[in-house]
């Protein structure tokens, strides 16, 4: 599948696609393709695509066998033109088009050409490995325009969302913690220096937490940490932390069966984390950026840790174990340590399916912001708008941390039922300290149970457009 740009009307096409403006005119002068458009249904009062296999059409020299009219999104945001082109390549994959051209109204927005493409990309999406099926062709998709960096833009970020929900839709006993290390080192093709550490290196860089949660596997952990360096002469460093739960079968704490199918996805973080790192250095932004993930299982065995254990984290600080599958907070904690302490960061980010209190209360459509800094988090909601992914900032008021506070340590790892993903970032927060961070909780926004715009059954790698388009926001002038 791939975006590109034409001013001229390509020889070979099998499928046109024409721009619907508000007031219903197309983008091709044509009095037939305007009949046709009046002809179908009332359907399209609602802005829906409308497409019909044609017969003896043609535009310029080329004839032509698919007509697919897609008006304007009601939302006119990058939202809205991301799931709209996501509808529009799963109606063009349901007449098996192939070649697409794209002729857009004089009107047609600049701010719609980048996620257009991505959407386009992210909805032909499909994660079919094991089906045992012959791989299909994909669309490629031609915009009649001048060339246009928006559009390469989002066919880049596309690209790499698509790579991310594909490590994060492999099973756990493929996508284990040495396998999505050796994915990281992938990207030094891209420029990227990435370090992978084991079970020693991890122990002398005292992250007990994460050490913890590990244990209880057979599988050993890996420390990854990615560099990119595009902005060499500056101070600054933007680390982006993902969660890297191989599988988590809660511990001890043990999941029911349908909370633990699913679990595979438990390291999307991380997989975002490095697609974010590889979009940013294939763009070449003028920016330092790390990405880090502590990779482990979270597993049931004679060595996993149980309730009432005491662990001490990287920063010193002790923690109370009173859920063993509250796990994923312990291992954030001991990578934003290690970011602050050892990359040097100036802002931390992390991007976790941390908590199903998050699902519960936002759903499926808005991820969970926190922050400690407002000027940071100003630069987050200017990005979302931009990016088409849309965050909800949740309070961080003091009150709620008497809920993860330990009679018996400094911290314990749960609180109460209520506020959970409140109380989560809060104990995140405690390692941060005074640098300016972020925490998104995609818990409810990482997977999608249904094929639908942008969307296939499986992770959605939501997220990584936001944290790319943060990096540009924050790059050198």
């Amino acid at each position: 599948m791939s975006i590109s740009t034409s001013t001229v009307i390509p020889e070979q096409f099998d499928t046109l696609v024409l721009d619907v403006a508000e007031d219903g005119s197309l983008g091709v002068a044509c009095d037939e393709f305007k009949k046709i458009y009046e002809d179908f249904s009332e359907e399209n009062q609602e802005r829906k695509i409308s497409s019909a296999r044609v017969y003896g059409l043609s535009l310029g020299t080329t004839s032509f066998s698919r007509l697919v009219f897609t008006p304007r999104p009601k939302k006119g945001s990058a939202t809205g033109f991301r799931s709209q082109f996501g509808k529009l390549a799963k109606e063009i994959d349901s007449l098996h088009g192939k070649n697409a051209l794209f002729i857009p109204h004089p009107s047609f927005p600049k701010h719609a050409w980048k996620p257009a493409a991505e959407g386009f990309i992210l909805g032909q999406y499909k994660f079919e490995t094991y089906k045992g099926m012959p791989e299909k062709d994909a669309c490629n998709m031609t915009f009649l325009t001048e060339s246009n960096e928006d559009a390469r833009e989002g066919g880049l970020i596309a690209k790499a969302v698509c790579k991310a929900r594909d490590l994060t839709n492999e099973p756990s006993n493929v996508m284990t913690p040495e396998a999505l290390a050796q994915e990281a080192l992938k990207l030094e093709g891209l420029g990227v220096e990435v370090s992978v550490f084991g079970l020693e290196e991890i122990r002398r860089q005292r992250m007990n937490a994460f050490l913890a949660v590990a244990r209880g596997s057979s599988k050993e952990p890996r420390l990854i940490v990615a560099d990119y360096n595009g902005a060499p002469g500056s101070g600054e460093r933007l680390a982006i932390i993902g969660k890297a739960i191989c599988f988590d079968s809660g511990g001890y704490s043990m999941k029911t069966p349908e909370g633990m199918y699913g679990m595979k996805t438990d390291m999307e973080g991380a997989a975002i984390a490095l697609g974010a790192i590889a979009a940013a250095a294939e763009a070449k932004l003028r920016i330092n950026l790390t990405a880090i993930a502590a990779a482990c299982e979270n597993m049931v065995s004679a060595e996993s840790i149980v309730p009432g254990d005491i662990v001490q984290s990287r920063s010193g600080a002790f923690i109370e174990i009173v859920n063993t599958d509250a796990e994923g907070r312990l291992t954030l904690a001991d990578a934003i340590s290690y970011a602050a302490e050892e990359k040097g960061a100036t802002k931390i980010l992390d991007i976790a399916t941390l908590t199903g209190s998050c699902a519960n209360a936002l759903g499926f459509f808005y991820i969970g912001a926190f922050s400690n800094n407002d000027e940071f988090y100003k630069v987050l909601e200017k990005s979302s708008e931009e990016s088409g992914d849309c965050i909800l900032r949740l309070p961080l008021d003091d009150e709620y941390k008497e809920m993860y506070k330990s009679n018996v340590a400094k911290f314990k790892n749960s609180g109460s039922r209520h506020g959970g993903a409140i109380i989560a970032a809060l104990f995140l927060g405690e390692f941060a300290g005074s640098i300016p961070w972020v925490h998104l909780d995609i818990a409810g926004t990482g997977r999608s149970e249904k094929n639908s715009g942008i969307y296939s059954i499986g992770a959605t790698g939501t997220g990584l457009g936001l944290i790319y388009s943060l990096s540009k926001n924050l790059q050198l002038n």
